[in-house]
């Protein structure tokens, strides 16, 4: 039980909460770098507990408040965990420097002057590399693409391409994924109260269950044996939920007549 109190203007919106905030991990969101694939975690803050928001409207003859109420109980039941696998890796780095280094040296000895570059990517200067040492005088032997008069330079780079392809699909991950369930009870009111009186919710009820069970080790595990040595029992737990809201109106000339009047006795 507990009686928090609040002071707010006529026609102001005030709020109370007595909740417990919760953070589970509810998604992941991918991240795509240079060459590789990142999955960075989404954190979301559950609250758990009481909130209630309240707009009070003094009439006229500032006898009477309208009260317009809106509590809300939610409450954290369980958490459901579920693994999810992610599949990353590298763009076919390894396959792109075997095309170039293949396609280079096979253009390169086939004397390809234009050979530049491997179907598989991006570093194709080690096939560059050993193009110039070939002996057949290519002097641009940079990979097989190119080589329509450099031999083996296009099968070279062809076979690189297609390992390139192939190193895409390296890698993989795990990650927990807790999905909440939330029990939610809310209620919306309007209602009409005099100075100083009191307005009640109620009515508002909760179900627990909970099972447990008590044995003997290894023996409650037996078939058909374990009814003889094993306890169990389902508990119920019921919680009534009341709201009471008590308006008094503050008028400041009555409250500088009182605190002044005080002062001078």
């Amino acid at each position: 039980m507990f009686a928090p109190k609040v002071t707010l203007y006529n026609g102001q919106l005030a709020s109370i909460n007595d909740t417990t905030t919760r953070y589970l991990v509810t998604g992941q969101t991918p991240v795509v770098g240079t060459g590789s694939v990142g999955f960075a975690t989404q954190i979301t803050g559950i609250p758990d507990g009481i909130q209630l928001t309240v707009v009070a409207v003094i009439s006229a003859d500032r006898r009477y408040v309208r009260l317009s109420l809106s509590p809300q109980f939610q409450q954290l039941i369980e958490v459901q965990t579920f693994t999810q696998v992610n599949l990353g890796g590298g763009a076919g780095f390894g396959g792109g420097q075997g095309g170039g280094q293949g396609g280079g040296q096979g253009g390169g000895q086939g004397g390809g002057q234009q050979g530049f570059g491997g179907i598989g990517g991006g570093f194709g200067s080690s096939g560059g590399q050993s193009g110039f040492t070939s002996s057949g005088g290519g002097q641009f032997g940079f990979g097989g693409i190119g080589g329509g008069q450099g031999g083996g330079g296009q099968g070279g780079g062809q076979g690189g391409g297609q390992q390139g392809q192939q190193g895409q699909g390296g890698g993989a991950s795990q990650g927990t994924v807790q999905l909440p369930v939330i029990s939610n009870i809310s209620v919306q009111t309007t209602v009409s109260v005099p100075d100083g009186g009191t307005v009640l919710l109620g009515g508002i009820k909760r179900l627990r269950e909970s099972r447990k069970m008590n044995g003997v080790p290894i023996l409650n595990k037996v078939p058909y044996v374990s009814r003889l040595f094993k306890n169990s029992g389902v508990g119920r737990e019921t919680e009534s939920i009341m709201l009471m809201v008590t308006p008094r109106i503050i008028i400041q000339e009555e409250e500088e007549e009182n605190v002044i009047g005080t002062a001078a006795e």
